[in-house]
């Protein structure tokens, strides 16, 4: 089994701006803007939250509420208006699909999906970021695969219900993979609970990736586990030994400031079972 921390969402370079956490500690992960969706910001309902209204307030009208919205991965049954043969998934393709495929990512797997997140302020009526509130790194959805189905012509027929993800209109000339959810999680010798695919509703520190002392949001504070061990292959994109460091039950990496799938072995790495297990039972 593998867990992909796979960045997806809006940032200073996709949107021009984070995610906002509000005061009631409820984080909605904004999709990225594009074109050719067919999915308007005005037609998504995440967390409680219509995102039209939001993604208008928080960028002042740079990214309309109709403006049309790249909902991927796409975690929630009532996020959007769908029909029953739905079932949360993930599309990749190009070379970040390439990547995954090199790592063998498959069944089983299990995608953590963050982004960077700020504190939001209601102020006189009107919704603006905290600016004494920095960025940071949060993780806010999972998905566990229940199959990744390298998508071309003759899956036509099986995935029409998909057909409104910007990715599957381009597996002609891409190596568009479909990630369907399990229906429940399942990992090894841990019963848990929860369903195979969500968002976190709230923010917790657990869910935290940036260092609350760092510098920057890719300065990251990962459980000492995390810590490249010898004859174990480290979290992809992520072989640099100065990179890293060791600090008490923390370690701490400068993660690469763009990339979007980085793969861990759990075989390597069993403690990464458990704890990817306690983040989402509780706080899935």
């Amino acid at each position: 089994m593998k867990i992909i921390l796979s960045r997806k969402g809006l940032d200073s370079r996709s949107g021009g701006f984070p995610s906002p956490i509000f005061s009631n500690g409820r984080m909605v992960p904004l999709p990225v803007p594009d074109k050719q969706s067919r999915i308007n910001y005005n037609d998504v309902r995440l967390n409680g939250y219509e995102l039209g209204g939001l993604v208008a307030a928080l960028s002042k009208e740079s990214i309309a509420a109709d403006d049309r919205a790249h909902l991927d991965p796409d975690l929630v049954f009532d996020s959007v208006e769908r029909g029953s043969e739905w079932r949360p998934f993930f599309g990749q393709a190009g070379v970040a699909q390439e990547h995954l495929k090199k790592e063998g990512v498959g069944a089983n797997d299990i995608f953590i999906f963050f982004g960077p997140f700020q504190n939001v302020l209601n102020i006189g009526g009107e919704m603006v970021f905290n600016h004494n509130d920095r960025e940071r790194h949060v993780m806010w959805g999972w998905l566990q695969a229940d199959a990744a189905i390298e998508v071309n012509t003759e899956h036509e027929k099986d995935f029409q219900w998909v057909h409104y993800h910007l990715h599957y209109k381009k597996h002609k000339e891409s190596n568009y993979t479909l990630y369907l959810a399990k229906q429940s999680l399942s990992l090894p010798e841990i019963r848990a609970e929860s369903a195979g695919a969500g968002i976190f509703k709230s923010f917790n520190t657990d869910l935290q990736l940036t260092n609350p002392d760092g510098d920057k949001a890719n300065d990251w504070r990962l459980p000492g586990w995390f810590y490249p061990r010898e004859g174990a292959k480290p979290l992809t994109y992520h072989g640099e030994i100065n990179r890293w460091s060791r600090g008490g039950q923390y370690c701490y990496l400068d993660s690469v400031s763009r990339g979007q799938e980085f793969v861990l072995d759990c075989a390597e790495y069993p403690e990464s079972i458990p704890w990817v297990a306690d983040l989402i039972s509780r706080h899935g």
